[in-house]
């Protein structure tokens, strides 16, 4: 899976024909030193270099670990070498990506349960109405039965990203399906809506954990060149669950099973738990359960949930539950804002180990990056919601029609996010992704436009197809923009950041969306001609109806396709959803603008987790790990990076290298995510206007936070 090997700059041509000549099932793999340098690679300082004759003794302690190493990897990994060295000799190690198949059934895994996320996100959209009936329930308890899930999933993501850090990857992933497992029986069991709202919540959690822990393994197992592949893999999965999520949803609830959607997630579940307790095997450093308890963040876990919910239920229920004006809606909002306003205080100036780390908000580029997911997932989902709703309202489609005619959106997602994948990391290049998805984002959006009461079959398939190709490019490329920005010492936690702002921005679409679409439609019906009239007829007042379109498709479509009440209906429908795709089509275009203040970073970095794929040498001879055999007792921590916490070993080596970077001999070289954004290397590439370059370097050699000052 993942080779270490150890070298000297001055015997690498020696050690590389000798792997040559004596293990031909080891490929090499040399990198320039000078690019390494000169990039953002991170490599880690193992001491001191043996002397030249001691490079060529039989009893070299360098060639006798590199061999050991080497045997030691298990059967069934296909190890690999990188090969590099320091500016000043010295010997360094850098991991290379060599997937075994014991990794491809880990991954095989693990996309299981994410496809078994995709079907439960998008089925039960569709049989809401169905189910809602069948338990006696009014439409604010069908509402509320598919926006918790949506509510819970966003919130607990970067709980459970900040909990892994503690008690690993591998034991909160197999939480999240435990407590998805419970959700879907609660759910499939439920004989009245209360069951069914605590299933949904239940599963909501699961799958927030689910998403944001898959996101920090693929930060924790594939290098950063190669993870937009791995991300292309999984929009496929996506994609396949968003296709066909709608048609088996609908498909079970027209013959009344609806039971079966929530069933349908165990046999998926239960081959994705067991594939991940056998297969998915991570590296841990062992602590004490008194070790890992005295770093949870308790007092900031407990504000970061309690003012998001706050902040996000309101978003969610206003204009539907109760008006926008309303102080139902205004004070959980006000305080959940300023809730999230003093979380961002205490993480800030307080916690010893913050949930989210201020160090990640201090690079402008991230920051962008973090705007364009979260302006990402707001469209993607907004899109996802109207597309086939205009299909219902407008041209009368059911249910499964609406999903068929979806497809054209849908099916071209995964495509282009695997095209993108490929040539990322075949040119090490990223922001030309950003910039095209954007543009062809905006003009997709834009085109939605013409979408109109008479549109033909054949046209409204084209227009879709923009949008589709927009948000598949988008997708990974975002990912790797956040990811490449990062502090190494944070990818995971960056990674699970990317999930949280797009699902947070899906919320906030759906809100968004709603509000454009009620006060459109309300302003459309007051002017149609004895349209209050018309609504009285059906028992409800032209609020009520701006408020409940959704409920009012099957009684329109019930009517003759000429009648008034139809035709006008239809109308207004399609006026107020080509409000929404303008308003979409801005933010695109903001998206587009941002996008071109991100930073392009080199995607050669080393990979540095202390959470990566187990290679198989649990234990080791301490003779193994002797440099030097004059230097006494070895330490592990010149070999394994692993084996030191990242944050330790940033610690130990900081000072020095801020202090005297040249003497240090990393003034090049990227140490644990301190990157090329300290004061010399600013002023030596003049990336920052000449006046916010001492106080930017400064802010990031103390980890200070621009808004609420020095970490503690």
């Amino acid at each position: 899976m993942f080779e270490r090997m150890i070298v000297d700059i001055s015997f690498i041509k020696e050690k590389t024909s000798r792997m040559a000549r004596g293990r031909q099932d080891i490929e090499p793999l040399t990198l320039n030193v000078e690019r390494i340098k000169s990039t953002r690679n991170l490599s880690e300082t193992l001491g001191p270099s043996p002397s030249s004759d001691e490079h060529h003794s039989s009893t070299n302690p360098q060639a006798r670990l590199s061999d050991s190493l080497t045997k030691s990897s298990p059967a069934g990994m296909a190890p690999s070498a990188t090969i590099t060295a320091d500016a000043d000799d010295r010997p360094v190690v850098v991991l290379a990506f060599s997937p075994g198949k014991r990794y491809i059934a880990a991954c095989i895994s693990i996309l299981s349960v994410n496809l078994a996320c995709a079907l439960d996100a998008t089925t039960i959209p569709v049989a809401l109405p169905t189910i809602s009936e069948a338990l006696n329930g009014n439409a604010i308890e069908a509402f509320w039965a598919g926006t918790s899930f949506l509510l819970t999933s966003t919130i607990w993501q970067p709980i459970f990203v900040a909990f892994s850090h503690v008690f690993g990857r591998k034991p909160l992933l197999l939480f999240s399906l435990i407590l998805f497992t419970i959700g879907s029986v609660l759910g499939g069991a439920a004989h009245n809506t209360a069951t069914l709202l605590t299933g949904r919540c239940i599963q909501g959690s699961g799958v927030g954990g689910i998403l944001a822990l898959t996101e920090a393994l693929i930060t924790d197992t594939v290098p950063l060149r190669q993870r937009g592949n791995a991300m292309a893999s999984l929009g496929v999965v996506w994609a396949l669950g968003s296709v066909t999520g709608p048609l088996i949803g609908g498909a079970l609830a027209n013959k009344n099973a609806w039971r079966w959607i929530f069933y349908l997630n165990l046999p998926i579940l239960a081959v994705g738990f067991v594939g991940c307790v056998l297969f998915l095997q991570l590296e841990r450093k062992e602590r004490t359960i008194e070790e890992k308890l005295s770093e949870i963040d308790y007092i900031g876990s407990i504000i970061f949930v309690g003012s998001l919910t706050s902040f996000l239920i309101p978003l969610t229920w206003g204009g539907v539950a109760y008006s926008w004006k309303s102080w139902h809606t205004l004070v959980p909002l006000l305080l959940g804002f300023f809730g999230l306003l003093g979380f961002c205080a205490y993480e800030a100036r307080v916690a010893h180990k913050p949930i989210l780390p201020t160090r990640l908000f201090l690079n402008p580029s991230s920051n962008i990056a973090y705007l364009c997911t979260f302006l990402h997932g707001m469209i993607l989902w907004t899109i996802v919601y109207y597309v086939p709703f205009y299909f219902m309202s407008v041209q009368g489609y059911t249910s499964i029609l609406a999903g068929i005619a979806a497809l054209p959106e849908t099916l071209t997602i995964a495509p282009f996010a695997i095209v993108f994948g490929i040539v990322a990391a075949k040119t090490g290049s990223y922001r030309w992704g950003l910039w095209i998805g954007w543009d062809i984002t905006a003009f997709g959006c834009g085109i939605l436009y013409l979408l109109d009461v008479g549109t033909s079959v054949v046209c409204w398939i084209f227009l879709m197809l923009g949008s589709g190709i927009g948000m598949g490019l988008l997708y990974p490329a975002l990912s790797l923009a956040i990811q490449a920005s990062a502090p190494v010492e944070d990818a995971a936690t960056a990674a699970g950041l990317f999930t949280f702002f797009r699902a947070l921005g899906q919320t906030v679409g759906v809100a968004i969306g709603g509000g454009i679409f009620q006060n459109r439609m309300l302003a459309e019906l007051k002017a149609v001609p004895d349209s209050t009239i018309i609504a009285a007829q059906f028992g409800y007042t032209l609020d009520k109806v701006a408020a409940n379109v959704v409920a009012l498709i099957p009684l329109i479509n019930s009517l003759p396709p000429d009648a008034p009440e139809a035709v006008n209906f239809q109308i207004v429908s399609a006026k107020s959803i080509k409000t929404i795709w303008v308003v979409m089509c801005g933010f695109s275009a903001a998206g587009l603008i941002a996008s071109c203040f991100v930073k392009g970073y080199d995607l050669d970095q080393a990979l540095v987790t202390d959470q990566g794929f187990a290679i198989g040498l649990k234990k080791v001879d301490p003779e193994r790990l002797q440099l030097d055999t004059n230097a006494g007792e070895p330490k592990k921590s010149d070999v394994f990076v692993e084996e030191k916490s990242v944050k330790e070993s940033v610690a130990e080596k900081r000072s020095a290298v801020q202090k005297s970077p040249k003497e240090s001999g990393w003034e090049t070289l990227v140490l644990f995510g301190k990157r090329k954004s300290t004061k010399a290397n600013h002023l030596e590439k003049g990336k920052l206007p000449v006046e916010r370059k001492s106080r930017y370097s400064k802010m990031v050699e103390e980890d200070t936070c621009p808004i609420f000052g020095k970490h503690g």
